[in-house]
Protein backbone atom coordinates (compact mmCIF):
# COMPACT_ATOMS: atom_id res chain seq x y z
CA UNK A 1 0.00 0.00 0.00
CA UNK A 2 2.19 3.32 -2.07
CA UNK A 3 -0.44 6.38 -1.55
CA UNK A 4 -4.00 4.93 -1.45
CA UNK A 5 -3.21 1.70 -3.15
CA UNK A 6 -4.25 -1.79 -2.76
CA UNK A 7 -3.71 -4.35 0.10
CA UNK A 8 -0.43 -5.10 0.15
CA UNK A 9 1.54 -8.06 1.64
CA UNK A 10 3.92 -6.56 3.66
CA UNK A 11 5.60 -9.57 4.74
CA UNK A 12 9.72 -9.92 5.53
CA UNK A 13 12.39 -10.54 4.53
CA UNK A 14 14.36 -13.73 4.57
CA UNK A 15 17.63 -14.47 6.78
CA UNK A 16 20.01 -15.26 3.92
CA UNK A 17 19.31 -11.89 2.32
CA UNK A 18 22.13 -10.84 5.09
CA UNK A 19 24.76 -12.16 3.01
CA UNK A 20 23.88 -9.07 0.51
CA UNK A 21 24.71 -6.30 2.22
CA UNK A 22 28.52 -6.70 2.21
CA UNK A 23 28.37 -7.00 -1.41
CA UNK A 24 26.26 -3.59 -2.28
CA UNK A 25 28.22 -0.36 -3.05
CA UNK A 26 28.72 1.56 0.09
CA UNK A 27 28.04 4.90 -1.05
CA UNK A 28 29.77 6.49 1.84
CA UNK A 29 32.49 5.84 4.76
CA UNK A 30 30.28 6.98 7.60
CA UNK A 31 28.27 9.93 8.78
CA UNK A 32 31.74 11.16 10.35
CA UNK A 33 33.67 10.95 6.94
CA UNK A 34 32.43 14.38 5.63
CA UNK A 35 35.07 14.68 2.88
CA UNK A 36 33.61 11.52 1.12
CA UNK A 37 32.33 13.66 -2.08
CA UNK A 38 30.16 10.80 -2.86
CA UNK A 39 28.18 11.09 0.78
CA UNK A 40 26.85 14.25 -0.13
CA UNK A 41 25.21 13.02 -3.60
CA UNK A 42 23.82 9.34 -2.59
CA UNK A 43 21.72 7.46 -0.27
CA UNK A 44 21.65 4.13 1.16
CA UNK A 45 17.25 3.20 1.83
CA UNK A 46 16.35 -0.69 3.88
CA UNK A 47 14.57 -2.86 1.63
CA UNK A 48 12.64 -4.53 4.00
CA UNK A 49 12.33 -8.05 1.94
CA UNK A 50 13.71 -9.39 -1.57
CA UNK A 51 11.71 -7.93 -4.20
CA UNK A 52 9.71 -9.78 -7.28
CA UNK A 53 11.71 -7.75 -9.19
CA UNK A 54 8.74 -6.37 -11.62
CA UNK A 55 8.68 -2.59 -11.45
CA UNK A 56 6.16 -1.68 -13.00
CA UNK A 57 3.33 0.28 -11.45
CA UNK A 58 0.02 -2.04 -12.73
CA UNK A 59 1.72 -5.45 -11.21
CA UNK A 60 0.23 -7.02 -8.52
CA UNK A 61 1.23 -5.07 -4.83
CA UNK A 62 4.60 -5.91 -3.59
CA UNK A 63 5.61 -3.84 -0.83
CA UNK A 64 9.26 -3.80 -1.67
CA UNK A 65 8.97 -3.50 -5.56
CA UNK A 66 6.57 -0.60 -4.23
CA UNK A 67 9.49 1.34 -2.90
CA UNK A 68 11.52 1.49 -6.02
CA UNK A 69 8.49 2.05 -8.00
CA UNK A 70 7.79 5.14 -6.44
CA UNK A 71 11.40 6.93 -7.08
CA UNK A 72 10.55 6.69 -10.51
CA UNK A 73 7.36 6.93 -11.42
CA UNK A 74 5.39 9.92 -11.39
CA UNK A 75 1.24 10.01 -10.18
CA UNK A 76 -1.43 12.21 -10.17
CA UNK A 77 -1.62 12.41 -6.51
CA UNK A 78 -0.16 10.76 -3.82
CA UNK A 79 -1.30 10.17 -0.03
CA UNK A 80 1.29 12.45 2.17
CA UNK A 81 2.47 11.53 6.07
CA UNK A 82 -0.45 12.33 7.32
CA UNK A 83 -3.15 10.72 5.35
CA UNK A 84 -4.00 12.95 3.29
CA UNK A 85 -4.24 12.96 -1.06
CA UNK A 86 -1.95 15.64 -2.35
CA UNK A 87 -1.68 16.46 -5.83
CA UNK A 88 1.61 15.72 -7.71
CA UNK A 89 1.69 15.45 -11.30
CA UNK A 90 -2.09 17.32 -11.05
CA UNK A 91 -2.14 20.59 -10.45
CA UNK A 92 -4.75 20.37 -7.96
CA UNK A 93 -7.00 18.02 -6.63
CA UNK A 94 -9.45 16.85 -9.07
CA UNK A 95 -12.68 18.03 -9.42
CA UNK A 96 -15.79 15.60 -9.14
CA UNK A 97 -19.31 16.62 -10.76
CA UNK A 98 -22.67 16.96 -8.48
CA UNK A 99 -23.97 13.26 -9.53
CA UNK A 100 -20.42 11.42 -8.67
CA UNK A 101 -19.64 10.03 -12.16
CA UNK A 102 -17.44 12.61 -13.61
CA UNK A 103 -13.49 12.68 -12.43
CA UNK A 104 -11.86 15.46 -13.90
CA UNK A 105 -7.60 15.95 -13.29
CA UNK A 106 -5.22 18.52 -14.94
CA UNK A 107 -1.70 18.08 -15.17
CA UNK A 108 0.98 20.76 -14.04
CA UNK A 109 2.32 22.39 -17.19
CA UNK A 110 5.52 21.29 -18.75
CA UNK A 111 5.61 17.77 -17.51
CA UNK A 112 8.59 15.57 -19.79
CA UNK A 113 9.67 11.81 -19.24
CA UNK A 114 13.35 10.97 -18.98
CA UNK A 115 13.72 10.75 -22.69
CA UNK A 116 13.07 14.09 -22.96
CA UNK A 117 9.38 14.00 -24.37
CA UNK A 118 6.57 16.11 -23.17
CA UNK A 119 3.98 14.04 -20.59
CA UNK A 120 0.12 14.92 -21.80
CA UNK A 121 -3.28 13.59 -20.68
CA UNK A 122 -2.95 11.28 -23.40
CA UNK A 123 0.00 9.05 -21.63
CA UNK A 124 -3.02 9.19 -18.59
CA UNK A 125 -5.67 8.13 -21.12
CA UNK A 126 -3.00 5.16 -21.91
CA UNK A 127 -1.82 4.54 -18.34
CA UNK A 128 -5.71 4.39 -17.02
CA UNK A 129 -6.61 2.22 -20.03
CA UNK A 130 -4.10 -0.29 -19.24
CA UNK A 131 -4.88 -0.38 -15.47
CA UNK A 132 -8.76 -1.02 -16.13
CA UNK A 133 -8.10 -3.90 -18.52
CA UNK A 134 -8.01 -7.03 -16.18
CA UNK A 135 -6.59 -8.43 -19.38
CA UNK A 136 -3.45 -7.02 -19.19
CA UNK A 137 -2.90 -8.51 -15.29
CA UNK A 138 -3.41 -4.91 -13.58
CA UNK A 139 -3.76 -5.16 -10.08
CA UNK A 140 -6.11 -2.04 -10.47
CA UNK A 141 -8.88 -3.14 -12.44
CA UNK A 142 -10.91 -3.92 -9.40
CA UNK A 143 -10.74 -0.43 -8.71
CA UNK A 144 -12.08 1.13 -12.28
CA UNK A 145 -14.74 -1.66 -12.96
CA UNK A 146 -17.65 1.29 -13.28
CA UNK A 147 -16.01 3.51 -15.75
CA UNK A 148 -17.99 3.97 -19.04
CA UNK A 149 -17.39 1.80 -22.00
CA UNK A 150 -14.93 -0.53 -20.31
CA UNK A 151 -16.95 -4.30 -20.82
CA UNK A 152 -16.97 -3.24 -24.29
CA UNK A 153 -13.04 -2.34 -24.59
CA UNK A 154 -12.51 -5.40 -22.71
CA UNK A 155 -14.55 -7.87 -24.79
CA UNK A 156 -13.13 -6.66 -28.03
CA UNK A 157 -16.47 -4.45 -28.81
CA UNK A 158 -14.41 -1.14 -28.83
CA UNK A 159 -11.10 0.22 -29.66
CA UNK A 160 -11.31 2.90 -26.50
CA UNK A 161 -12.53 2.71 -23.34
CA UNK A 162 -15.12 5.87 -23.75
CA UNK A 163 -14.68 6.83 -20.04
CA UNK A 164 -10.76 8.04 -20.47
CA UNK A 165 -10.87 10.95 -22.35
CA UNK A 166 -8.07 13.77 -23.07
CA UNK A 167 -9.90 17.01 -23.73
CA UNK A 168 -6.70 19.06 -24.20
CA UNK A 169 -2.69 18.30 -23.39
CA UNK A 170 -3.57 18.82 -19.59
CA UNK A 171 -6.42 17.85 -18.90
CA UNK A 172 -7.95 13.64 -18.21
CA UNK A 173 -11.26 12.95 -17.46
CA UNK A 174 -12.98 9.97 -16.20
CA UNK A 175 -16.53 9.07 -16.40
CA UNK A 176 -18.40 6.38 -14.49
CA UNK A 177 -21.51 4.96 -15.43
CA UNK A 178 -22.67 4.80 -11.86
CA UNK A 179 -21.32 7.62 -8.87
CA UNK A 180 -17.97 7.02 -7.16
CA UNK A 181 -17.39 9.88 -5.38
CA UNK A 182 -14.34 8.05 -3.37
CA UNK A 183 -12.72 7.35 -6.64
CA UNK A 184 -9.97 9.88 -6.61
CA UNK A 185 -9.07 8.45 -3.51
CA UNK A 186 -8.22 4.98 -5.12
CA UNK A 187 -6.88 5.71 -8.02
CA UNK A 188 -5.06 8.73 -7.88
CA UNK A 189 -1.68 7.42 -6.91
CA UNK A 190 -1.41 5.10 -10.51
CA UNK A 191 2.23 5.19 -11.95
CA UNK A 192 2.27 7.14 -15.03
CA UNK A 193 2.97 5.22 -18.33
CA UNK A 194 4.65 6.52 -21.72
CA UNK A 195 2.75 5.61 -24.46
CA UNK A 196 5.27 6.52 -27.24
CA UNK A 197 7.22 3.82 -25.50
CA UNK A 198 4.74 1.14 -24.59
CA UNK A 199 1.62 1.69 -26.66
CA UNK A 200 2.52 -1.67 -29.06
CA UNK A 201 3.35 -3.82 -26.20
CA UNK A 202 1.04 -6.49 -26.20
CA UNK A 203 -1.78 -6.13 -24.18
CA UNK A 204 -1.84 -9.76 -22.15
CA UNK A 205 0.26 -9.71 -19.31
CA UNK A 206 1.19 -6.18 -19.98
CA UNK A 207 1.18 -5.25 -15.71
CA UNK A 208 4.53 -8.10 -15.53
CA UNK A 209 6.28 -7.35 -19.32
CA UNK A 210 9.81 -8.41 -18.76
CA UNK A 211 10.14 -4.37 -19.55
CA UNK A 212 9.33 -3.28 -16.19
CA UNK A 213 12.39 -5.32 -14.51
CA UNK A 214 14.32 -2.54 -16.03
CA UNK A 215 11.94 0.47 -16.72
CA UNK A 216 14.17 2.91 -19.02
CA UNK A 217 11.45 5.63 -19.67
CA UNK A 218 9.89 6.74 -16.48
CA UNK A 219 8.53 10.51 -15.55
CA UNK A 220 9.69 10.47 -11.44
CA UNK A 221 12.31 12.09 -9.82
CA UNK A 222 14.69 9.18 -10.51
CA UNK A 223 15.72 7.20 -13.26
CA UNK A 224 15.96 3.34 -13.20
CA UNK A 225 19.40 1.87 -13.47
CA UNK A 226 19.55 -1.57 -12.34
CA UNK A 227 18.60 -4.50 -9.98
CA UNK A 228 21.35 -6.38 -8.86
CA UNK A 229 19.30 -9.41 -7.29
CA UNK A 230 19.39 -9.92 -3.63
CA UNK A 231 21.80 -6.71 -2.82
CA UNK A 232 20.50 -3.60 -4.57
CA UNK A 233 18.34 -1.50 -6.77
CA UNK A 234 20.05 1.33 -7.69
CA UNK A 235 18.48 4.71 -9.23
CA UNK A 236 20.24 7.80 -10.23
CA UNK A 237 18.57 11.96 -10.52
CA UNK A 238 15.98 12.47 -13.44
CA UNK A 239 17.20 15.80 -14.95
CA UNK A 240 13.95 16.24 -16.66
CA UNK A 241 11.82 15.89 -13.31
CA UNK A 242 9.39 18.41 -12.57
CA UNK A 243 10.83 19.42 -9.68
CA UNK A 244 14.71 19.65 -8.91
CA UNK A 245 15.89 16.47 -7.11
CA UNK A 246 18.47 17.19 -4.01
CA UNK A 247 20.09 13.71 -3.98
CA UNK A 248 22.09 11.93 -7.17
CA UNK A 249 22.07 8.58 -6.53
CA UNK A 250 20.00 6.31 -4.41
CA UNK A 251 20.53 2.32 -3.71
CA UNK A 252 17.66 0.49 -1.97
CA UNK A 253 19.18 -2.98 -0.35
CA UNK A 254 17.17 -6.00 0.50
CA UNK A 255 18.56 -7.04 3.60
CA UNK A 256 17.06 -7.99 7.22
CA UNK A 257 15.90 -5.82 9.61
CA UNK A 258 19.04 -6.68 12.14
CA UNK A 259 21.10 -6.18 9.04
CA UNK A 260 19.69 -2.96 8.65
CA UNK A 261 20.07 -1.41 12.22
CA UNK A 262 23.63 -2.53 12.07
CA UNK A 263 24.25 -0.53 8.80
CA UNK A 264 22.30 2.44 10.40
CA UNK A 265 24.74 2.37 13.25
CA UNK A 266 27.80 2.90 11.05
CA UNK A 267 26.51 5.08 8.59
CA UNK A 268 25.89 2.21 5.82
CA UNK A 269 22.43 2.38 5.83
CA UNK A 270 20.78 5.90 5.73
CA UNK A 271 17.29 5.42 6.08
CA UNK A 272 15.58 2.38 7.31
CA UNK A 273 11.70 0.91 9.46
CA UNK A 274 13.00 -0.33 12.35
CA UNK A 275 11.14 -2.25 14.97
CA UNK A 276 9.72 -1.51 18.16
CA UNK A 277 12.26 -3.31 20.25
CA UNK A 278 14.76 -1.33 18.40
CA UNK A 279 13.80 1.92 19.28
CA UNK A 280 15.69 2.31 22.06
CA UNK A 281 18.97 0.93 20.68
CA UNK A 282 18.91 3.01 17.74
CA UNK A 283 17.91 5.98 19.33
CA UNK A 284 21.50 5.60 21.21
CA UNK A 285 22.92 6.12 17.64
CA UNK A 286 24.81 9.25 17.92
CA UNK A 287 24.54 9.63 13.97
CA UNK A 288 20.73 8.78 13.87
CA UNK A 289 17.40 10.18 14.55
CA UNK A 290 14.29 8.59 15.16
CA UNK A 291 10.75 9.40 13.77
CA UNK A 292 7.94 7.69 13.92
CA UNK A 293 4.53 8.34 12.65
CA UNK A 294 0.99 6.42 12.69
CA UNK A 295 0.25 3.74 9.65
CA UNK A 296 -2.72 3.64 8.08
CA UNK A 297 -3.37 0.05 7.59
CA UNK A 298 -2.51 -2.95 10.07
CA UNK A 299 -1.38 -6.29 10.03
CA UNK A 300 -3.73 -9.35 9.97
CA UNK A 301 -4.21 -12.71 9.43
CA UNK A 302 -6.83 -13.85 6.88
CA UNK A 303 -8.30 -17.32 6.60
CA UNK A 304 -9.04 -19.01 3.21
CA UNK A 305 -12.84 -18.88 3.82
CA UNK A 306 -13.27 -21.63 1.24
CA UNK A 307 -12.52 -24.41 3.69
CA UNK A 308 -15.94 -24.84 4.79
CA UNK A 309 -14.53 -24.56 8.02
CA UNK A 310 -13.83 -21.14 8.18
CA UNK A 311 -17.31 -20.20 6.66
CA UNK A 312 -19.24 -19.91 10.26
CA UNK A 313 -18.72 -16.57 11.70
CA UNK A 314 -18.53 -17.83 15.12
CA UNK A 315 -14.82 -19.42 14.81
CA UNK A 316 -13.79 -16.36 13.14
CA UNK A 317 -15.03 -14.43 16.18
CA UNK A 318 -13.48 -17.19 18.59
CA UNK A 319 -10.31 -16.98 16.95
CA UNK A 320 -10.11 -13.26 17.63
CA UNK A 321 -11.36 -13.71 21.76
CA UNK A 322 -8.47 -16.75 21.70
CA UNK A 323 -5.74 -13.82 21.13
CA UNK A 324 -4.39 -11.60 23.26
CA UNK A 325 -3.67 -8.98 20.48
CA UNK A 326 -2.92 -6.45 23.15
CA UNK A 327 -0.52 -8.23 24.40
CA UNK A 328 1.09 -8.72 21.36
CA UNK A 329 1.07 -4.61 20.99
CA UNK A 330 2.68 -4.05 24.42
CA UNK A 331 5.37 -6.92 23.97
CA UNK A 332 6.04 -7.35 20.01
CA UNK A 333 5.07 -3.22 19.51
CA UNK A 334 6.47 -1.92 23.09
CA UNK A 335 3.74 0.26 22.62
CA UNK A 336 3.92 2.14 19.32
CA UNK A 337 0.33 0.84 18.20
CA UNK A 338 -2.73 -0.50 19.09
CA UNK A 339 -5.70 -3.35 18.61
CA UNK A 340 -7.51 -3.23 15.70
CA UNK A 341 -11.05 -4.67 15.34
CA UNK A 342 -12.98 -3.66 11.73
CA UNK A 343 -11.14 -3.00 8.58
CA UNK A 344 -11.82 0.42 8.09
CA UNK A 345 -9.68 3.70 9.55
CA UNK A 346 -10.39 4.70 13.33
CA UNK A 347 -12.07 7.89 11.33
CA UNK A 348 -14.74 5.85 10.12
CA UNK A 349 -15.87 3.53 13.08
CA UNK A 350 -18.93 3.56 15.11
CA UNK A 351 -18.00 3.75 19.17
CA UNK A 352 -19.91 0.52 19.73
CA UNK A 353 -18.17 -2.29 18.23
CA UNK A 354 -17.25 -5.46 19.54
CA UNK A 355 -13.27 -5.23 20.69
CA UNK A 356 -13.14 -8.97 21.31
CA UNK A 357 -11.06 -8.66 24.07
CA UNK A 358 -9.02 -11.58 24.95
CA UNK A 359 -11.39 -14.18 26.36
CA UNK A 360 -10.37 -18.38 26.00
CA UNK A 361 -13.50 -19.65 27.52
CA UNK A 362 -15.42 -17.77 25.35
CA UNK A 363 -13.19 -18.83 22.30
CA UNK A 364 -13.31 -22.19 23.50
CA UNK A 365 -17.24 -22.13 23.78
CA UNK A 366 -17.99 -20.61 20.14
CA UNK A 367 -15.67 -23.03 19.00
CA UNK A 368 -17.83 -25.92 20.78
CA UNK A 369 -21.16 -24.32 19.25
CA UNK A 370 -19.56 -24.21 15.70
CA UNK A 371 -18.34 -28.06 15.87
CA UNK A 372 -15.32 -27.30 15.65
CA UNK A 373 -13.13 -30.08 14.36
CA UNK A 374 -9.79 -29.88 16.91
CA UNK A 375 -8.38 -33.09 15.03
CA UNK A 376 -7.58 -31.07 11.64
CA UNK A 377 -4.24 -28.75 11.68
CA UNK A 378 -4.83 -25.28 10.48
CA UNK A 379 -1.13 -23.80 9.10
CA UNK A 380 -0.21 -20.39 9.43
CA UNK A 381 2.02 -19.19 6.64
CA UNK A 382 4.41 -16.28 6.86
CA UNK A 383 7.38 -14.82 5.61
CA UNK A 384 9.73 -14.42 8.65
CA UNK A 385 12.73 -12.28 9.17
CA UNK A 386 12.77 -8.69 8.49
CA UNK A 387 9.36 -6.97 10.58
CA UNK A 388 9.89 -9.16 14.24
CA UNK A 389 6.73 -7.97 14.88
CA UNK A 390 5.16 -10.53 12.66
CA UNK A 391 7.69 -13.36 13.81
CA UNK A 392 6.35 -12.61 17.55
CA UNK A 393 2.56 -12.49 17.10
CA UNK A 394 3.16 -15.63 14.58
CA UNK A 395 4.41 -17.48 18.20
CA UNK A 396 1.45 -15.99 20.07
CA UNK A 397 -1.38 -17.30 17.64
CA UNK A 398 0.05 -20.89 17.41
CA UNK A 399 0.57 -20.72 21.48
CA UNK A 400 -3.11 -18.90 22.58
CA UNK A 401 -5.35 -20.91 19.38
CA UNK A 402 -3.40 -23.81 20.83
CA UNK A 403 -4.85 -23.45 24.06
CA UNK A 404 -7.98 -22.98 22.89
CA UNK A 405 -8.07 -26.53 20.70
CA UNK A 406 -7.00 -25.19 17.32
CA UNK A 407 -4.17 -26.96 16.57
CA UNK A 408 -2.04 -24.33 14.49
CA UNK A 409 1.22 -24.98 12.86
CA UNK A 410 3.66 -22.19 11.83
CA UNK A 411 4.31 -22.69 7.84
CA UNK A 412 7.65 -19.80 7.16
CA UNK A 413 7.56 -19.45 3.43
CA UNK A 414 9.44 -17.10 0.64
CA UNK A 415 7.84 -14.06 -0.84
CA UNK A 416 7.95 -16.08 -4.06
CA UNK A 417 5.00 -18.18 -1.92
CA UNK A 418 2.54 -15.60 -2.85
CA UNK A 419 2.65 -16.37 -6.86
CA UNK A 420 2.11 -19.62 -6.13
CA UNK A 421 -0.29 -21.60 -3.58
CA UNK A 422 -1.13 -18.20 -2.13
CA UNK A 423 -3.38 -17.46 -5.50
CA UNK A 424 -4.09 -21.33 -6.42
CA UNK A 425 -5.98 -20.98 -2.96
CA UNK A 426 -3.83 -23.96 -0.89
CA UNK A 427 -3.57 -22.42 2.00
CA UNK A 428 -5.26 -22.05 5.84
CA UNK A 429 -4.27 -18.74 6.83
CA UNK A 430 -1.47 -16.20 5.55
CA UNK A 431 -0.11 -13.58 7.92
CA UNK A 432 0.36 -10.11 6.45
CA UNK A 433 -0.01 -6.34 6.38
CA UNK A 434 -1.09 -3.12 4.63
CA UNK A 435 -4.19 -1.21 3.36
CA UNK A 436 -4.95 2.23 3.26
CA UNK A 437 -8.34 2.72 4.40
CA UNK A 438 -8.32 6.15 5.80
CA UNK A 439 -7.80 8.02 3.05
CA UNK A 440 -10.37 6.77 1.32
CA UNK A 441 -12.61 4.26 2.80
CA UNK A 442 -14.00 2.49 -0.15
CA UNK A 443 -10.56 1.09 -0.44
CA UNK A 444 -11.73 -1.92 1.65
CA UNK A 445 -14.52 -2.47 -1.25
CA UNK A 446 -12.14 -5.00 -3.30
CA UNK A 447 -10.03 -6.59 -0.65
CA UNK A 448 -13.79 -7.75 0.69
CA UNK A 449 -15.82 -7.85 -2.74
CA UNK A 450 -17.30 -11.71 -3.50
CA UNK A 451 -16.32 -10.64 -6.52
CA UNK A 452 -12.91 -9.95 -5.96
CA UNK A 453 -11.01 -12.95 -4.91
CA UNK A 454 -7.23 -13.34 -5.92
CA UNK A 455 -5.79 -14.45 -7.91
CA UNK A 456 -7.98 -12.08 -10.31
CA UNK A 457 -8.50 -9.56 -7.65
CA UNK A 458 -6.95 -8.28 -3.97
CA UNK A 459 -9.73 -10.40 -1.54
CA UNK A 460 -6.78 -12.59 -0.17
CA UNK A 461 -9.00 -14.83 2.72
CA UNK A 462 -12.20 -15.16 -0.02
CA UNK A 463 -14.56 -13.31 2.26
CA UNK A 464 -18.31 -12.49 0.92
CA UNK A 465 -20.75 -10.90 2.55
CA UNK A 466 -23.55 -9.42 0.47
CA UNK A 467 -24.46 -7.08 3.06
CA UNK A 468 -20.82 -5.45 2.84
CA UNK A 469 -21.02 -5.19 -0.28
CA UNK A 470 -24.23 -3.25 -0.62
CA UNK A 471 -22.91 -0.53 1.76
CA UNK A 472 -19.65 -0.08 0.18
CA UNK A 473 -21.67 0.45 -3.59
CA UNK A 474 -23.99 2.76 -1.07
CA UNK A 475 -21.05 5.20 0.24
CA UNK A 476 -19.34 5.13 -3.28
CA UNK A 477 -22.72 6.97 -5.00
CA UNK A 478 -23.23 8.64 -1.88
CA UNK A 479 -22.44 12.53 -2.70
CA UNK A 480 -23.80 13.88 0.87
CA UNK A 481 -20.49 13.27 3.41
CA UNK A 482 -22.41 12.98 6.20
CA UNK A 483 -24.93 10.62 4.87
CA UNK A 484 -21.89 8.81 3.52
CA UNK A 485 -19.83 8.61 6.82
CA UNK A 486 -22.92 7.07 8.54
CA UNK A 487 -23.33 4.63 5.51
CA UNK A 488 -19.64 3.65 6.73
CA UNK A 489 -20.28 3.45 10.48
CA UNK A 490 -23.18 0.89 9.16
CA UNK A 491 -20.43 -1.01 7.06
CA UNK A 492 -17.88 -1.12 9.96
CA UNK A 493 -20.30 -2.89 12.19
CA UNK A 494 -21.40 -5.43 9.42
CA UNK A 495 -17.68 -6.59 9.24
CA UNK A 496 -17.04 -6.13 12.81
CA UNK A 497 -19.65 -8.96 13.39
CA UNK A 498 -18.37 -11.05 10.66
CA UNK A 499 -14.89 -10.71 10.24
CA UNK A 500 -13.42 -10.57 6.85
CA UNK A 501 -10.11 -11.30 8.52
CA UNK A 502 -8.22 -12.05 11.95
CA UNK A 503 -7.57 -8.21 12.60
CA UNK A 504 -4.51 -8.09 14.80
CA UNK A 505 -2.48 -4.67 14.72
CA UNK A 506 -1.94 -1.18 13.65
CA UNK A 507 1.16 -0.28 14.43
CA UNK A 508 3.31 3.12 13.91
CA UNK A 509 5.70 3.21 11.40
CA UNK A 510 9.28 3.59 12.98
CA UNK A 511 12.36 4.96 11.09
CA UNK A 512 16.06 5.44 11.89
CA UNK A 513 17.76 8.44 9.46
CA UNK A 514 20.81 9.41 9.51
CA UNK A 515 21.12 13.17 10.61
CA UNK A 516 22.94 13.53 7.26
CA UNK A 517 19.66 13.61 5.39
CA UNK A 518 17.61 16.30 5.96
CA UNK A 519 14.16 16.74 4.35
CA UNK A 520 12.77 13.71 4.89
CA UNK A 521 9.03 12.66 6.16
CA UNK A 522 8.40 9.61 8.15
CA UNK A 523 5.82 7.59 5.78
CA UNK A 524 3.01 5.44 6.32
CA UNK A 525 3.20 3.26 3.99
CA UNK A 526 5.72 1.77 1.65
CA UNK A 527 5.82 4.41 -1.03
CA UNK A 528 8.71 7.06 -0.15
CA UNK A 529 7.12 10.83 -0.15
CA UNK A 530 8.37 13.54 -2.47
CA UNK A 531 11.99 12.14 -2.17
CA UNK A 532 13.28 14.64 -4.49
CA UNK A 533 13.09 17.06 -1.94
CA UNK A 534 15.51 14.93 0.20
CA UNK A 535 18.84 16.05 0.49
CA UNK A 536 22.56 15.55 2.22
CA UNK A 537 24.41 17.99 4.54
CA UNK A 538 27.55 17.34 5.75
Amino acid sequence: MRGPRRTLVLTTGLALLAAAACSAPKQHDSNNNNNNKNASSSLSLFMYQKPVGVFGPLAPASGPDQEVISLVYDTLMISNPQGKLVPEAAASAPTVSPDGKTITYTLKPGLKWNDGQPLTSQDLVFTYTRAADSNTGSGWSSYLTDVEGLSDYTAGKAKTITGFSAPNPTTFVIKQSVADVGLPGRVSAIGILPEHVLSTMPTKDFATNAWFRKPTVTSGPFKFVEYKTDQYAHVTANADFREKVGVKDIYVKPVTADVATQELSTGEMDIAWISAQDVKTVEGFSNVAVQEVAAPGFVRAAWNQSEPRFKDPRVRQAFLYAVDRNGIVQSALQGHGAVANDVLGPSWLPGDLNQYPYDPAKAKQLLKDANWDSSKPVKLSWVPGGNPDRDAAATVLQQQLNAVGVKLQLNQVQTSWFTGAYKDHSFDMVLYGGGDYTTEPSNIGPITNCNSFIPDGPNTGLYCDKQLDSLVAKAATTVDSAQRADIWKQAAKVENADPSMMWLYSLKNIFGVNKRVQNFQALNFTTWFEPWKWTVGG
